[in-house]
């Protein structure tokens, strides 16, 4: 026997003074889309119920209350705000009633996955002060009255909209402030890492590095701006570690660089076609959504940072002015390094030409070398008398040959000499011998053994008239 009107008026009103009493306990937008989902369906017999809000980030509506069998598993779905049934409904702002035939097998992101035994759909928009702020959709197994079902979920969304959108003002004054701690820490991290080194080629696969990490991406690109060849040139590019990227190209926006540089604005472009340029530039990695920003000071192009990425501009431009700052000093500290090095050339030829002391001389080169090459024992040797002999040695005022150190240094120095070529060999950690020359692997391992070094480097002095010595 059903319940008498006056009965039911009861149970209604009681239902809703147990859900505004609910409502009262909520602290956070996760509690209030719970409670307005589950209320929602209680309040007009409803077999499931999900409620959609904003995100507050991006421009997507994202799946954040759910009640009823089977839609645990569309918590956390997005869709695009500006697409599909999402569009029209914030744009009509009438609710909406959908049949099995319409969300049944459909592909649009608010419809799609919806429990397979349910009948009809009713989509609300939730509006608070003139803004959106919530899609509630109530899911029936049989088809509703729908005038009533309507009455009664307006009742409820009076009482809902404004509850929900004070919960996603406070959810978006929280995620403001997490971002903002956010930005200053990666901030700190940049002008720490940056400052770190001073090496152009080091830093520019740091700030590649630093770019591909923080926009989340999975390759990037960054590119400099050469202004004695006006061209744009590969500095470095970057795969992140957190995704596992197959076919990895070299670089990612040779297509647009320099239109990018031209232009001094920042491109973003998501869904890109197969047939983009773009999208065609690595056969095996096809671009499918990108970041291009142009890094500028004062107003005058030095690069861009180029990554595949639909994430954070604001944070990748503060990178980007990171990075251009610690590229100018790491220029003007190459710069600082030839004028030394020229510097030190320039006295060790003044020196060198100014007498024809020939043992003076080799003193001369064997120490003057050192602000340009660092290394802990420099030798020359030349040719007298039909043999090798060593001239200078680094740090020592006077050479006595019957040293045994001087003497394996002098046998070395002429093998070098006799075989023709220069010699570059290593010591690595694990006792390992490193060098083009096989047979030079035991005669090192000795020196290096006996002597301490871990490293050597023999270069054959020579002219157009043929070889002079070993440096």
């Amino acid at each position: 026997m059903p319940d008498a009107p006056d009965d039911r008026g009861r149970l209604e009103a009681s239902a809703e003074a147990s859900a505004l009493a609910e409502l009262a306990l909520c602290e956070n937008l996760s509690q209030t889309s719970g409670w307005a989902a589950k209320w929602s369906a209680e309040l007009t017999r409803a077999d499931a119920a999900l409620l959609w809000a904003p995100d507050t980030v991006n421009p997507l509506f994202l799946c954040i209350g759910a009640y009823g069998g089977g839609t645990e598993k569309l918590l956390r779905r997005s869709a695009p705000r500006d697409e599909g049934f999402l569009h029209d409904l914030l744009r009509d702002k009438q609710p909406r009633t959908l049949d099995r035939i319409d969300f049944a097998g459909s592909n649009d992101p608010l419809l799609k996955n919806l429990p397979a035994d349910m009948d009809t759909g009713l989509a609300f928009p939730l509006a608070a002060e003139g803004f959106p702020v919530g899609v509630l959709f109530l899911l029936f197994r049989k088809r509703p009255d729908t005038v009533e079902a309507l009455t009664r979920v307006k009742g409820f969304v009076q009482h809902a909209s404004p509850a929900l959108a004070r919960a996603l003002r406070a959810e978006r004054k929280t995620v403001g402030m997490l971002r903002a701690i956010e930005r200053l820490t990666n901030l700190y991290d940049l002008s720490k890492s940056f400052g770190s080194t001073i090496d152009e080629g080091e830093l520019t696969r740091l700030v590649a590095w630093k770019a591909v990490d923080m926009g989340t991406a999975e390759v990037c690109s960054l590119w400099l701006f050469d202004s004695r060849e006006s061209e744009v040139v590969l500095a470095a590019t970057a795969v992140n570690e957190n995704y596992e990227v197959e076919n990895a190209p070299d670089a990612v926006g040779a297509s647009l660089v320099g239109d990018l540089l031209a232009d001094q604005k920042i491109v973003r472009r998501n869904r890109i076609p197969e047939t983009d340029p773009l999208s065609t530039e690595s056969a095996n990695y096809p671009v499918r959504s990108v970041l291009a920003l142009p890094l500028l000071e004062d107003n005058v192009p030095v690069g861009a940072l180029v990554m595949a990425t639909p994430e954070d501009e604001e944070l990748l431009q503060d990178l980007g002015r990171q990075a251009v700052r610690s590229l100018r000093n790491a220029r003007e500290h190459e710069a600082e390094k030839k004028v030394e090095e020229l510097d030190a050339l320039l006295t060790v030829s003044r020196e060198i030409t100014a007498t024809l002391d020939l043992d003076k001389v080799m003193t001369t080169i064997v120490n003057g070398t050192a602000p340009l090459i660092a290394y802990d024992r420099c030798a020359i040797a030349i040719m007298q008398r039909g043999k090798v002999r060593i001239g200078a040695v680094s740090g020592k005022a006077k050479l006595d040959r019957k040293d045994p150190r001087i003497q394996k240094l002098e046998n070395l120095l002429q093998w070098i000499y006799f075989s023709g070529s220069d010699v570059a060999v290593t010591q690595e950690d694990d006792g390992r011998i490193v060098s083009e020359r096989p047979e030079t692997e035991e005669k090192f391992r000795a020196y290096f053994q006996e002597s301490g070094f871990r490293s050597f480097y023999g270069l054959l002095l020579k002219d157009e008239e043929g070889k002079l010595g070993v440096l």
